[in-house]
């Protein structure tokens, strides 16, 4: 198997203590958690309108406080 970034199509930067919590986090966390590192713009948005955010992650705006939440420590 080959993996191929196209880095012109866009990158998702991740911190790496990201790997340190990746065996206690739900799919819906990374889901989020990806969402929010491929579009910086609606991260700036997470506190202001979780509404939109939630919506542009495909989760509901609990979900999205709690996953925010679990990823902050």
């Amino acid at each position: 198997m080959s993996i191929t970034f196209r880095y012109g199509a866009g990158v998702a930067v991740l911190p790496a203590s990201v790997i340190q919590k990746l065996d206690r986090a739900s799919k819906k966390d990374i889901k989020i958690l990806l969402s929010l590192a491929s579009m910086p713009e609606t991260m700036q948005k997470a506190e202001s309108d979780p509404a939109f955010v939630a919506a542009a992650c495909g989760c509901t705006e609990a979900a999205l406080a709690t996953s925010i939440a679990f990823w902050r420590g």
